[in-house]
């Protein structure tokens, strides 16, 4: 009897620890983890991040000291990311340890391996002093950066560059160097291969124009000497660096808002050989060179195949010459030689206001003519030429023919030549020290044309002013290029949404040619006399020139509407393409031990440009945990994942969130497609436990 007892009581012992014991080994279904498919665990790369990887296979190969650098929104080498070669003094370095940066992106990089192989094993046998770093970086140039801005979405059109700024330790004694393939615009094939052109400038992060130091420029002169290389400087002049009209590079503006220094060089095929020569040059020089100045008020051109500096100082210097000289001429024989002398200055002094009275009247008919035609004209044809031009003609003819009749009239002005040409020089005087305060560099330009309107007022007779009109607007047929080349941004700055501060200034550069226009039809006596049938003759020119703006703007307005249903017509046609989504989405919550774990997979049938991804609930805190980084204080109550471009092939976020509360998450798919880039917008909820 007591063994049967003993056989039931481990019986039913047995059975009272396996129970719990079965149950811990095969959890609640609730809690299971989400089986990975075969492509979760091994995600596709795109192409980009297959280039990271061969370049990272070829630098390792090469024997080279080469590190991985993940792009600061993902972290993960599923990604593009920049890959860093580097060699020189790391060790023992002091403060004011030089660094030489010498960047370039991925996919310009790829065509020239061989050829910047070749110069990271020349410069590092060298062994220069400095600290040299070559960074191959990865989505540059984003096809995304229209798509998206810092305004709605905290995330990086260059984010290569950004990410290898935002990992540099000090920017002090810092020099760049950026490689960038573009077109070779040299005619002569010939000198395509021994020709570089540059971008020496760029706006900083005060959005202000800037350029090199000198000292920087010159030493890249002197390496492009060495290796028997011509260089051009994209745009000509440094002056429309410093003033903001040349195209801003993003990545030379990156390094230059960083305070770092920036040159690029355009690179191609043709000069690879040549470009790889002076970066060799100019690191040896580099490495024995002080610390640059801070001079970037300078100009330089080229003459017999030698390169010239204009320092800052030497502009102030020509500045302040030229300011004595012009004045003594001013006050001295222009009111002390001659019979009429008293006349003259009687004349000056009825007639000095003249100056900023026709100032402050150009300006605002260059803001009221700015106005209309953004009213009227049709986008398409808002070309910057178009604008500027439209701008000065039609402010100077209202200028012309209806403000100086009337002020002719009110004011009784006199109508000798003598007072109108001083009144021009005058102008081009004030002109001189106006736009120096611009950019220093201008002054030549300006002292050319004060020079050429001093000739003019000796000058009585039509032609020769014509002709002397025509060389003051030659002297800004460079500048009117470089406008011609206007992005939609610049010209918006500067021309068709100027703000009434910059037309003021634009009115200033037009003062000496409003009041040529004056001296020129003074000779043809067309206010000479104040009758009654002078008046009617200037009534009717001011009808006219009215009556032709007015149909100008009418036929405008009338393209516009035309332009406006037509577009309207063809938004209104069928879609014929299918409606379907490239991208699919699901998006999956497990619970466990109070906490929700989330796995949000997307798959696309066409290549991925960008995810852009935010994840929203209740909480304060709506994500804890992820595998990508994430920012929480974009939007309240939402994590946003600013990804990088050229996700992998399905792309996979894992997440956990406290508590078990509703979620959404809402997805913004840029797809490359045979059409362009097409924008697609998902969205999933899932609810919580209330």
């Amino acid at each position: 009897m007591k063994r049967v007892f003993k056989i039931c009581a481990a019986v039913f012992f047995l059975f009272a620890f396996q129970i719990p014991t079965a149950a811990q080994t095969e959890p609640p279904k609730s809690v299971q983890p989400v089986p990975l498919s075969p492509l979760q665990t091994e995600p596709l790369k795109s192409a980009r991040a297959l280039l990271s990887d061969s370049l990272y296979a070829l630098f390792l190969e090469e024997d080279f000291d080469v590190e991985k650098q993940y792009l600061q929104n993902t972290m993960s080498d599923n990604f593009p990311y920049n890959i860093i070669v580097s060699f020189g003094e790391k060790n023992g370095k002091t403060e004011n340890q030089k660094r030489l940066i010498i960047s370039c992106p991925q996919q310009d990089a790829a065509d020239i391996m061989p050829q910047i192989a070749g110069l990271i094993h020349r410069i590092e046998a060298k062994h220069l002093n400095i600290e040299t770093f070559f960074v191959f970086t990865a989505n540059d140039y984003s096809a995304a950066s229209g798509f998206f801005s810092e305004a709605n979405a905290p995330t990086f059109a260059n984010s290569g560059t950004y990410t290898c700024i935002n990992n540099l330790e000090t920017t002090e004694n810092t020099t760049v160097l950026v490689m960038h393939k573009g077109e070779n615009r040299h005619i002569f094939s010939s000198f395509r291969k021994r020709h570089i052109e540059i971008i020496p400038g760029a706006k900083n992060d005060y959005n202000k124009g800037t350029v090199i130091p000198r000292d920087f420029f010159k030493m890249f002169t002197n390496a492009c000497s060495s290796a028997d290389a011509s260089y051009s400087v994209r745009d000509r002049f440094l002056s429309l660096y410093r003033i903001g009209f040349s195209e801003n590079d993003p990545l030379v503006s990156a390094w230059f808002s960083a305070g770092i220094p920036a040159l690029m060089l355009i690179l191609n095929e043709e000069n690879a050989d040549v470009l790889c020569s002076v970066l060799e040059y100019y690191a040896e020089s580099y490495n024995s060179a002080a610390p640059f100045g801070d001079d970037a008020g300078y100009s330089v051109f080229n003459l017999f195949d030698r390169t010239f500096f204009i320092s800052e100082y030497a502009y102030v210097l020509f500045l302040s010459v030229s300011a004595a000289v012009t004045l003594f001429l001013f006050f001295i024989f222009s009111f002390i030689r001659g019979a009429h002398r008293y006349i003259h200055r009687a004349e000056f002094f009825r007639t000095w206001y003249l100056i900023p009275l026709i100032l402050c009247v150009t300006a605002i008919l260059l803001f009221a003519v700015q106005i209309a035609i953004l009213k009227t004209a049709p986008a398409g044809i808002r070309t910057p030429l178009f604008f500027l031009a439209v701008k000065t003609v039609f402010a100077l003819a209202l200028f012309t023919f209806v403000f100086f009749p009337f002020a002719y009239y009110t004011f009784k002005l006199p109508l000798t030549g003598f007072i109108y040409g001083y009144l021009l020089s005058v102008s081009a005087f004030l002109n001189i020290f106006l736009f120096a305060a611009v950019d220093l560099a201008l002054i030549p330009v300006f002292i050319f044309e004060y020079v050429i309107i001093s000739i003019s007022r000796s000058v009585r007779k039509v032609i020769p002013l014509l002709l002397c009109s025509l060389c003051m607007t030659i002297l800004y047929i460079p500048f009117i290029e470089v406008i011609a080349g206007f992005d939609a941004q610049l010209c918006a700055h500067f021309i068709s949404e100027a703000s009434f501060l910059f037309n003021l200034l634009y009115a200033a550069f037009l003062l000496p040619f409003a009041i040529m226009i004056i001296r020129i039809l003074l000779r043809f006596k067309l206010w000479k006399r104040r009758g009654t049938k002078s008046k009617k003759t200037i009534r009717m020119q001011t009808f006219f020139v009215m009556s032709f703006i007015a149909l100008f703007f009418i036929v405008l307005f009338t393209l516009s509407l035309l332009t406006d249903s037509a577009q309207q017509e063809d938004a209104a046609l069928p879609d014929l393409h299918t409606k379907e989504n490239t991208v699919s989405l699901s998006f999956e919550r497990t619970a466990q031990f109070g906490r929700s774990l989330f796995t949000l997979k997307l798959s696309s049938k066409q290549p991925v440009i960008r995810y852009y991804i935010e994840i929203g609930s209740s909480s304060v805190v709506p994500v804890f945990e992820s595998n990508y980084p994430y920012d929480m204080f974009f939007k309240p109550s939402t994590a946003v994942f600013p990804l990088e471009d050229y996700p992998p092939e399905p792309f996979t976020l894992n997440f956990s969130a406290e508590g078990i509360r509703d979620t959404l998450c809402t997805v913004i798919a840029l797809v490359q497609t045979d059409d362009g880039i097409k924008t697609e917008r998902l969205a999933y909820t899932i609810t919580g436990v209330h």
